[in-house]
Parts: structure tokens; sequence; C-alpha cells
């Protein structure tokens, strides 16, 4: 999701700003839209697989995937032998498009 969005670090937090200050350093960043085109009206179908393909820690695609409901069409896609971290960003948008095609 990070290659698909922007972010912009706009400043440090002291940790005493928390109630319970933290362990750690911490800071507010800002989420924009990457300008790249690729997914029209997938934005919500693409979030839901690449939720559902890094949920679940080194299972393959096709295991991460059975809670969406895999349309038929997909089920012998190559993606489903690998793992969601082999994949790249623009490889995911391609996926969400054949899915969304498939339904």
């Amino acid at each position: 999701m990070r290659r698909w969005r922007m972010g912009l670090r706009l400043g440090k937090n002291h940790e005493n700003v928390f109630n319970a200050p933290p362990k750690v350093k911490s800071g507010v960043i800002r989420m924009t839209r990457n300008p790249k085109p690729g997914l029209p009206g997938n934005e919500i179908l693409f979030k839901q697989i690449v939720k559902a393909g890094f949920g679940q820690r080194r299972k393959k695609m096709s295991n991460s995937l059975k809670v969406l409901g895999i349309p038929e069409a997909m089920s012998s896609h190559r993606f489903f032998d690998i793992r969601a971290e082999e994949i790249s960003a623009a490889d995911f948008i391609d996926f969400t498009n054949e899915w969304k095609n498939s339904l």
C-alpha cells in the first residue's frame, strides 16, 4: 500500500505528549494518493486483495485470498502459488484488474 500512496513526513512528536510515554520515537505523516493510473473503480477491491494477501504471514496467495471468494476464472492464476511479498505493486494492480474482469 505504501507504494500505491505517497507519504510526507510532517514532524516529530516528543514522547511526553502521550499519556504513558512510549519508549519509541514517533512522528506525523500525511498520506496522499500516488498519481499513477490503473485502478479505475477498483480501489476497494485492490485494498481488500492487498490486505488479505499480507494478512497471514508465510501463506500463499491461494490460502490468503480464500476469505474474498476467489472467482472460478481466477483459480489457476500464477499468483496463487506464491506469497504476497513476492508480488510487485504494479502486479497487484494488474491482478486486481484481472479479478474485477473475471466477475
